[in-house]
């Protein structure tokens, strides 16, 4: 996934962190001797990291969700600390203040260190197809919310259709800028894999929604002469892979 982020973790995100660690610190120390003993030593150096974490002046969002998924994994399943760190990612991926790219972060993280099937994979794989559709946000954001949906769901599933859809779309908004556009066409083969379907009636829709987006662009007068060459380009790779 593409990384958007500010390069120092901001001051609320890390005062969350240390409340966190300071709090489930204090639920370890309650139990008792012999349960104290069978943390790991791991979990104990993670948790000191958080309740640090706001002086450290070079700290990124992926570092943190490193921590979290450290906490996770060195808690006893069904813990109250496995659903605190849930409970955090969760309430990431649902704030619009957030650079965008951290919050798409978020909610495949918790994705990915939840059960498979529980409540919570299922909030965070709908999280991710509710961010590709936040307003004011650009195609290539839309793009990254997606493809972290597709990489969350099996080949043949409705929820990487689904994001398919939403893509589809978005890239149909009337009001889309040439940018996001040329975004949606041109992307990279990468993209193109993880974003792909095996429902035969949606990979024709997405070739009928390029080419209507193909045609259109091309007459449009306002074009930058890079712009131009993008679209000759895509009109090219598009006409070569008709049967």
């Amino acid at each position: 996934m593409e990384k958007e982020r500010d390069e120092n973790l901001p001051y609320d995100l890390a005062l969350e962190c240390r409340h966190l660690a300071q709090h489930l610190s204090e639920d370890d120390f309650r139990l008792d001797t012999p349960s104290r003993s069978r943390k790991s030593k791991e979990k104990q150096e993670t948790l000191q990291a958080l309740l640090s974490v706001g002086d450290q002046h070079h700290c990124s969002f992926h570092d943190i969700t490193d921590l979290l998924c450290a906490v996770y994994q060195g808690s006893p399943f069904q813990s109250k600390a496995r659903q605190h760190v849930a409970q955090v990612l969760l309430a990431w991926a649902q704030r619009r203040d957030l650079p965008f790219g951290d919050a798409v972060e978020a909610a495949h993280t918790l994705y990915l260190i939840r059960p498979k099937g529980s409540q919570d994979q299922q909030q965070a794989v709908q999280m991710l197809l509710t961010q590709a559709r936040w307003p004011n946000i650009t195609m290539k954001q839309s793009v990254e919310a997606v493809t972290a949906r597709c990489y969350a769901s099996p080949s043949r599933s409705k929820e990487r259709d689904q994001g398919i859809l939403v893509l589809l779309e978005m890239a149909q908004r009337p009001d889309l800028s040439v940018e996001d556009a040329l975004a949606f066409i041109t992307l990279d083969s990468d993209d193109i894999c993880t974003i792909s379907t095996t429902s035969a009636w949606l990979t024709k829709r997405q070739v009928a929604v390029r080419k209507q987006m193909l045609e259109a662009l091309a007459q449009r007068s306002d074009l930058t002469s890079e712009q131009a060459a993008q679209i000759a380009e895509a009109f090219s790779s598009f006409s070569d892979a008709q049967p």
